[in-house]
């Protein structure tokens, strides 16, 4: 007597994997080319590129082994963060950039702004695609300067990289918002640099009163 077939589960998850991750590499992709296009066209309805959400985990999904590889070729000890770092690790990029595109999304409706926080949130979920991406090079010389602050070339060297980061940060956060909430670029971009700005000082500040609590939090965001 024949048995009955077994589900054929292992090519169903294959194709939903395979399916997720070309749709993560078209929506990249978009975004690269033209992320002002994008956002607008994605904000109208106009397309259908996969969930910001899942967009955004698939980009974390390529970007946090490849980095971890990165900062273990570089010598970079990783596990010296106190439990309480390592519980919420995972949590503090999130919980950050929530928190700094409140003010972000409302100054860009006092600028004309149309859309609600949930766009503004998506259109960032889109913008830090690339940025993740570029990430995986830059975190080993950011873990390197914080255990080396005396050393100049390390300095040097992870300055021009940091500012290679704000000026694509500046570039995709700004065309993204701009498309998806409908304002100039200019406006944009006002908005995006000065909150940028205000966050820079920020972890300045923590940096330098919160001692080795505050150099543990800015090392966990790092990586």
């Amino acid at each position: 007597m024949a048995s009955e077939p077994d589900p054929p589960w292992p090519r169903e998850a294959a194709g939903a994997i395979a399916h997720e991750f070309l749709g993560w590499l078209r929506a990249l992709g978009a975004v690269l080319a033209t992320p002002r296009r994008f956002g607008a066209a994605w904000a109208s309805g106009d397309i259908r590129p996969l969930n910001p959400l899942a967009y955004s985990l698939n980009t974390l999904a390529v970007a946090g082994p490849a980095t971890a590889l990165l900062v273990h070729l570089a010598g970079i000890e990783d596990d010296v963060l106190p439990l309480w770092a390592q519980l919420f690790k995972p949590l503090l990029p999130w919980i950050y950039n929530l928190v700094w595109l409140v003010p972000v999304h409302f100054a860009l409706r006092a600028l004309g702004g149309r859309r609600r926080l949930r766009t503004t949130i998506g259109a960032s979920f889109y913008a830090g695609g690339p940025i993740h991406l570029l990430r995986i090079f830059t975190v080993p010389l950011q873990l390197q300067q914080l255990l080396h602050p005396h050393d100049r070339r390390v300095a040097i060297v992870s300055a021009l990289c940091g500012l290679v980061m704000f000026l694509l940060f500046t570039i995709y956060s700004t065309a993204l918002l701009a498309g998806a909430q409908r304002v100039s670029r200019w406006r944009a971009a006002l908005v995006v640099i000065v909150f940028f700005l205000v966050s820079v000082f920020f972890w300045s500040e923590l940096r330098m009163r919160a001692g080795q609590a505050g150099m543990h939090l800015i090392r966990a965001m790092i990586t």
